[in-house]
């Protein structure tokens, strides 16, 4: 669909547009610091909430920042998380503290198979 100066999207299409994550996106939390990649797409539109807060586009963690203590903090770095409904699966690059929620569905952990744990 092609939206001219004179044309504007409604807000129902604009809420969809820019809730709709994309394979390899990452975003960040506003509260506490916490960055995931997008590993796979949602087949839904959601919004993606962090600590309560929707979780924004950002750019990725350098590989040249310092890696922070990850004492205490309910995500770790590595970890992947899923939304079996809607299929997202996102893994964190940042840790951090929050609750992550898609839709007002908590991600699971995925837990590691014996594959994984020994590559």
């Amino acid at each position: 669909m092609r939206f001219g100066s004179s044309e504007r999207m409604s807000e129902a299409e604009e809420s969809n547009m820019s809730s709709m994550l994309r394979l390899h996106e990452t975003l960040g939390s506003r509260l506490s610091g916490v960055h995931i990649l997008v590993l796979a797409e949602p087949t839904e539109p959601g919004r993606l909430m962090c600590g309560g807060l929707e979780m924004v586009s950002t750019r990725p963690v350098r590989c040249s920042d310092p890696a922070r203590d990850q004492g205490g903090f309910t995500l770790r770095v590595g970890e992947k998380y899923r939304d079996d409904q809607s299929g997202l699966v996102v893994v964190c690059t940042r840790g951090g503290a929050g609750e992550l929620l898609f839709n007002g569905r908590r991600l699971a952990r995925q837990s590691l198979n014996r594959k994984q744990l020994i590559a």
